[in-house]
């Protein structure tokens, strides 16, 4: 490829010229992309119905991502941040394109939604398009409809909970990391004042794996939490690394 790129300008183009046409051809393929995407939102704009949103993430912009939105589902607007369910997405290799899930938003009303994340030719996430629709109102009709139908289906086995991912849609990049770090250390089930080096090394791995060290601060900000050095958290960084995680 170099030496095509030398041939159509007549001379051997050097390495850093290279490189930067290299770029400008991914930052273009990047923007074409995010430019459709987010034209198939403003089409939506006039006919989404109330309970639906759906969003368009710029993954270059991380984490105050969302590039185009329609819809008021989330209460979320153009310039606000990526949910930590994506960040989570996009550190998983190889990268998994779509993800369909059901979710539960803080004044409890459900959401099924999908995600689908849109990569360049060289196979890195560019862009995340995503749809979330509220069905509570389709609960409550489902759950007016099975009051009038009366006790049929009584008889019938109870259907098999399945577990669901936890997402949150925060509205700025604070509450962003402020969730993801206290999931994390809530999730490991024992106080910060009785935990141990291993104990503290599972709460980083688990934030290596949701994307935290990937927002601003996210060092400063697990160190101040585990009650450790930011030295200390680079350690285990390191060592996570050396183990084949991040």
């Amino acid at each position: 490829m170099v030496e095509a790129i030398g041939e159509s300008s007549g001379r051997t183009r050097s390495r850093r010229e290279v490189e930067e046409f290299l770029s400008m051809a991914d930052s273009d393929e990047a923007s074409g992309i995010l430019a459709v995407l987010s034209e198939v939102v403003h089409s939506l704009d006039q006919i989404v119905p109330p309970n639906m949103e759906v969003v368009v993430h710029d993954l270059s912009k991380l984490p105050n991502s969302i590039a185009a939105i329609t819809g008021t589902v989330t209460g979320r607007s153009v310039g606000g941040p990526a949910t930590d369910l994506l960040l989570k997405y996009l550190q998983r290799k190889p990268i998994q394109r779509k993800h369909v899930y059901e979710t539960t938003l803080p004044d409890q009303r459900r959401l099924r939604s999908s995600t689908t994340l849109f990569t360049d030719s060289t196979g890195t996430p560019v862009a995340a398009f995503c749809v979330n629709i509220d069905v509570g109102a389709i609960d409550e009709v489902r759950r007016i409809l099975q009051m009038w139908s009366g006790p049929d289906d009584a008889g019938a086995p109870a259907e098999e909970s399945v577990a669901q991912p936890t997402e949150s849609f925060p509205l700025d990049v604070d509450e962003l990391a402020s969730r993801v770090l206290t999931r994390a250390v809530e999730d490991a089930g024992i106080p910060v004042e009785y935990m141990k080096k291993s104990h503290k090394k599972a709460v980083v791995r688990r934030l290596v794996e949701d994307g935290f060290f990937t927002l601003r601060q996210g060092v400063e900000d697990a160190a101040g939490a585990l009650g450790v050095t930011r030295f200390t958290i680079y350690n285990y960084l390191n060592e996570l690394k050396a183990e084949g995680v991040g």
